[in-house]
């Protein structure tokens, strides 16, 4: 998991530049990053990061879409 924060960390960022803020994308790379947090221990950031895709999931899809659940069950 720490190999995998690395990579999402670094994909986050790229994703920031080439997409707007609020792209869905940018949301499944937060989700997954605080999938890879959760694992390492590092609730308060899985938590945050979790948090912030829910609000970009929230702004995109239905309340019952999948990638909104996940995020809400974190």
């Amino acid at each position: 998991h720490v190999q995998a924060k690395d990579l999402l960390e670094k994909a986050l960022a790229t994703s920031r530049q080439a997409y707007d803020p609020d792209h869905p994308r940018i949301g499944i790379l937060l989700l997954a990053l605080a999938r890879s947090e959760k694992a390492l221990g590092a609730n308060k950031e899985a938590k945050q990061h979790a948090k912030e895709a829910l609000g970009i999931f929230q702004n995109h899809f239905d309340p019952r879409h999948p990638l909104v659940l996940k995020a809400q069950s974190f």
